[in-house]
């Protein structure tokens, strides 16, 4: 009788072990997909990030002429994006141009400083 009981309670150890490990792995797998976008001081952003907006803002200094902050949005990892300026994130096809208000100034509809990009 106590060899089943134990054998029971090792069952019981392992299988909820792997449960645990198994929604860890959920866990981190939901973070990883639901990052949040940064605003940032300069005009780059962080590996895994691109670019979806710029600023002038007071917080990072002058900006007479150009933007001094960006906003970056997690890289997704299939769709499309419209990241400022001419390049798309490697990996990613630039399929047209466009000018996006969201990207410092749009001087006419014909100016572009936005990338299409799908993956």
């Amino acid at each position: 009788m106590k060899n089943l009981l134990k054998l029971v309670l090792v069952t019981l150890a392992v299988g909820c072990g792997g449960t645990e490990m198994d929604q860890a792995e959920v866990q981190t797998e939901t973070l990883a997909t639901h990052e949040s976008a940064l605003v940032q001081c300069g005009l780059s952003c962080p590996s895994g990030y691109y670019v979806a907006g710029q600023n002038c803002s007071a917080t990072c200094g002058s900006c007479a002429a150009s933007p001094n902050q960006v906003v970056c949005n997690p890289i997704p990892t299939s769709g499309s994006i419209n990241p400022c300026g001419s390049t798309c994130p490697s990996g990613w096809t630039r399929t047209s141009t466009t000018c996006n208000s969201s990207c410092w100034t749009c001087y006419s509809p014909s100016f572009t400083n936005s990338a299409l990009c799908t993956k």
